[in-house]
């Protein structure tokens, strides 16, 4: 009976240690980004088809709009770099050929990008885009 114990204890720790040295070396993927190698197999023809397929919950707002009639607030904003666009729909008039990456931004964060000039955002998405050429 002891022995069973012991073998039983030696193998749990043999497959945990085994699990948290396979779990390190696993790359993790930053949520609140989309990177220039997910660009490159995403089938979109823009920065929203990129977006929608790749992660459609940054495109889903939680604010009640009926709550917030009379203030001015913007649930989701877009940039292109460090530029303010303005709602979701900006993202259709980026093509995919200009996008290098981007990145959701959360409330707090996205309240230090210029141009809001104090408004509240839910979130931003911030298109980092490659020069015309």
């Amino acid at each position: 009976m002891k022995f069973f114990i012991l073998a039983t204890a030696l193998l749990a720790v043999a497959f945990s240690a085994w699990s948290c040295s396979t779990l390190s070396r696993a790359p993790s993927r930053d949520r609140n980004l989309i990177s220039a190698e997910e660009i490159q197999d995403a089938e979109a023809r823009n920065a929203y088809e990129l977006v929608e397929r790749l992660r459609p919950l940054w495109l889903q707002s939680r604010v009640d709009r009926g709550a917030h009639q009379e203030t001015e607030v913007l649930s989701i904003v877009v940039y292109q770099d460090q530029s303010l666009l303005g709602g979701l729909g900006m993202l259709r008039i980026i093509p995919i050929e200009l996008v290098r990456s981007v990145r959701a931004m959360g409330s707090a964060e996205a309240g230090r990008l210029p141009g809001l000039g104090g408004r509240h955002v839910e979130r931003a998405i911030v298109v980092v885009t490659r020069p015309e050429r």
